[in-house]
C-alpha cells in the first residue's frame, strides 16, 4: 500500500522513519538467509551499474591524472562513497541492504 514511504508510515504508527526503515531492513534480512541467486545477483549488479555510472558522470572534478595506459582514473573513494544501500535493496527486493553491501 505504502511500498518503502517510510515517512508516511512513521507517521501512521508514531514512529520515527528511521525506526520504521531499520525494522524493516532487518525483517528482510531475517526472512532471506540463502545463498544468492543469480537472479538476484544480475539485479545487484544491474543497479549499482546505474548508481555507479550516474557517478562517473558528476565527478568530472573526481579525474585524477591517467594511468600508465593513457586511460582517466577516478578517485575510487569518491565513486563509492554515499551509495544509498536502501535504494539499492529494494530494486534487488529480496534482500536487505546490508546484504547487498556484503555482497
Amino acid at each position: 500500500m505504502y511500498g518503502n514511504r517510510w515517512k508516511k508510515i512513521s507517521e501512521l504508527m508514531n514512529r520515527s522513519s528511521h525506526s520504521i526503515a531499520l525494522k524493516y531492513s532487518q525483517m528482510v534480512e531475517d526472512s532471506n538467509l540463502g545463498p544468492w541467486t543469480k537472479d538476484e545477483t544480475y539485479r545487484l549488479l544491474q543497479t549499482l551499474r546505474e548508481i555507479l555510472k550516474a557517478k562517473v558522470k558528476g565527478l568530472d572534478s573526481a579525474l585524477d591524472n591517467r594511468d600508465s595506459n593513457g586511460a582517466l582514473t577516478l578517485l575510487r573513494e569518491n565513486l563509492y562513497k554515499n551509495i544509498g544501500w536502501m535504494k539499492v535493496a529494494a530494486q534487488v527486493e529480496t534482500r536487505s541492504w546490508r546484504q547487498c553491501k556484503r555482497k
